[in-house]
């Protein structure tokens, strides 16, 4: 019995080590985006949490991690100069001639000092996907991620957010056979 409640409590603590991330599969057919597609991104609004705080610069440190990730994949990707609601993304994704439009929110962004607090930190991003040409939603989906809560050291969000980014965005990567 002694074992048994020790493995318990031990399974109980490795699981607050480990961080959380939830990436649903794509939309529809998915893996599109490939060599040659040009991808026009509207830079999320920063990301707050329910106090309501604002991360500031989040918004733009996303943006730049998507258009790595799609640059990867071969994607040629703009980046809008400023905060846009999806019809202004779409109207600057039409004058950069561009295949696709991407519009990013981020619904929740907490970043705690989880050692002292014990509250994780998340992250929780919608992300829309658009044929500029048809005006058809390809995939719409909220990606997440969660930090650990068992951690001896500060963690921050933007640990999370470049694994998020690339576990969502090679999801689109057309794959070779």
């Amino acid at each position: 019995m002694p074992r048994l409640l020790f493995a318990l409590v031990a399974l109980l603590l490795l699981a607050g080590c480990v961080h959380r991330y939830s990436v649903p599969e794509p939309n529809g057919e998915g893996h599109w985006l490939g060599q040659g597609s040009q991808v026009y991104l509207a830079v999320p609004r920063d990301g707050q949490d329910s106090r309501p705080r604002t991360y500031r610069g989040t918004g733009r440190t996303t943006a730049n991690l998507i258009t790595e990730v799609l640059a990867e994949c071969g994607a040629s990707v703009t980046v809008g100069p400023d905060v846009a609601n999806p019809p202004q993304a779409m109207a600057a994704a039409r004058a950069a001639h561009a295949h696709f439009v991407m519009y990013v929110d981020i619904e929740h962004w907490s970043d705690h000092w989880t050692e002292l607090s014990g509250k994780v930190d998340r992250i929780r991003i919608r992300v829309l996907i658009t044929e500029v040409l048809s005006g058809i939603a390809l995939d719409a989906r909220t990606i997440e991620a969660s930090g650990r809560w068992r951690s001896w050291s500060s963690e921050s969000t933007d640990l999370l957010l470049p694994k998020l980014i690339a576990s969502w965005g090679h999801g689109l990567c057309v794959r070779g056979d």
